[in-house]
């Protein structure tokens, strides 16, 4: 990934309500310390409809006497020595929670200067909104990984949005069947205010990496946009639910000054998958308390590393595990399994549920107990 599209993911990750997290860097001692005050905001306040967005400015002062002190303008994107302003917001009943967006250099210089950034505020920010971090860009943005200085004062701005949407989205079906991995994505969007489904709404729909990841130079990798019927509700289909999902409504303004996307909403997952698993014992019959052999099959996406229980019928309905196993990264499996009676002795393999695949079960195998 190139240095100029990390920022670009941590933005959209901050836009869609996911809190960038930083360090607050202290200056060790005799160290040069990096300021930031003079906050201010273009608009005090800033009432927002619907999927609408309103412009806000916002400027800092910041002195970094570790900068360089040209005076040259910096463009969003291209690192040297930019910085990232962390705004979150407090109360309101919005649901985007944070904003990042880099700013521009509009007066003085590096080491001594005023930065500004517009951004574009949805209906749902609703909240007093200030500017709590400023994070230091030299390379790249990372959460976490780079120096983030907290400024002074305690300028804010108040958003009030009125009819915000509420976004909804699942798959059907869920867990998803191998190999088909196909089905569809369906949801509804609703006016908070009215609780009645809104019409017309842009929702757009994306699968793997290009759903968090800006191509070099265009917007977000939405493969499939619709609008919302009459009642609100929106369905895709049908998809491929490989990887990562990702479905949001857009804004009717659609990048920030910086290039970032604005939404307000937005939403990633994965679809769990259910494998095909296969169990066949090396023989049929076995004398009573000793072992056969159990080989088997899972498929899924990536099979490897999934557990695989052998289970044995005690009883009508009971089923107690004999073996636990892991698959390897081909597909298949071996395992054991062992007659405790005479006559006949029922099995089956079992795939153990984890994040990212659901249960499944083999048909079942007859040993029989000499």
């Amino acid at each position: 990934m190139r240095i100029s599209r990390t920022a670009r993911v941590l933005g959209l990750g901050a836009v869609a309500g996911l809190l960038v997290a930083g360090t607050v860097t202290t200056a060790a001692q005799g160290a040069p310390v990096v300021t930031v005050d003079n906050v201010t905001f273009a608009k005090p306040a800033l009432t927002v409809s619907a999927v609408a967005t309103v412009t806000q400015a916002v400027l800092a002062h910041i002195v970094d006497p570790t900068a360089s002190p040209g005076p040259a303008p910096v463009t969003p994107g291209v690192f040297q020595d930019v910085w990232l302003f962390d705004l979150t917001a407090t109360g309101g009943s919005g649901t985007v929670r944070a904003i990042s967006v880099l700013p521009v250099l509009v007066s003085g210089t590096r080491a001594d200067g005023v930065w500004k950034a517009v951004v574009n505020v949805p209906s749902t920010a609703d909240g007093t909104w200030s500017l709590t971090g400023v994070v230091r860009c030299s390379q790249e943005c990372s959460p976490g990984g780079s120096p983030e200085y907290t400024p002074t004062g305690t300028s804010t701005f108040t958003v009030t949005g009125h009819h915000q949407p509420r976004f909804s989205v699942g798959a059907t079906p869920s867990p998803v069947p191998y190999p088909s991995l196909k089905g569809y994505v369906k949801g509804r969007v609703i006016d908070a205010d009215t609780k009645k489904g809104m019409p017309g709404v842009t929702v757009g729909w994306g699968s793997d990496t290009n759903c968090v990841q800006f191509p070099p130079d265009g917007p977000i990798g939405f493969r499939v946009e619709k609008k919302t019927d009459a009642n609100g509700y929106y369905s895709f289909g049908p998809v491929d639910f490989r990887g990562l999902q990702c479905a949001g409504i857009w804004g009717s303004v659609r990048h920030n000054s910086d290039g970032y996307s604005i939404f307000p909403a937005f939403r990633t997952w994965s679809v769990r998958v259910i494998p095909v698993i296969t169990a066949k014992p090396s023989a049929t019959s076995r004398p009573v308390g000793q072992f056969v052999a159990v080989n088997g099959t899972v498929r899924a996406t990536v099979p490897g590393g999934i557990k695989v229980r052998v289970e044995q019928l005690s009883g009508r309905s009971v089923w107690r595990i004999v073996a636990v196993t892991t698959v390897r990264a081909s597909g298949r499996w071996t395992s054991v399994a062992k007659p405790t009676v005479k006559g006949r002795n029922v099995f089956r393999a079992v795939t153990v549920s984890n994040p990212g695949f659901a249960p499944a079960t083999s048909p079942s195998f007859v040993v029989t107990g000499t």
